[in-house]
């Protein structure tokens, strides 16, 4: 996921959610949304870390995937930082090609 997050770590604050973005230090989300919204501020970016819940469902079939060193994990990955991204309020960097990931994931599950 390099260089969108600058780690992955397990969270200690999740209960329910399978993932969640924080910054790391310098500006927040919100300020970055703020600069953003301002003519070239297009720039202005936090560093991201990607949490993740080690007791969620979803964490476990991702190491099965990445033991397997499948195909498809640096897929699922890519779907779970943009889930973080959505939750942060923040915009996807592609929105087509996470759409085409879900359309794929959820293909494949219906068979």
């Amino acid at each position: 996921l390099a260089p969108e997050v600058t780690d992955v770590v397990l969270s200690k604050r999740l209960s329910t959610s399978p993932v969640c973005l924080v910054s790391a230090d310098g500006i927040s989300f919100e300020m970055e949304k703020y600069i953003s919204s301002l003519p070239g501020g297009d720039k202005a970016k936090a560093k991201r870390i990607l949490e993740i819940n080690p007791n969620h469902d979803l964490f476990r079939a991702l190491e099965k995937l990445h033991q397997e060193k499948s195909e498809e994990f640096k897929d699922y990955a890519e779907i779970l930082y943009n889930q973080a991204l959505l939750i942060e309020g923040l915009p996807l960097k592609d929105p087509v090609a996470f759409s085409e990931k879900m359309t794929n994931l959820i293909i494949k599950a219906a068979k």
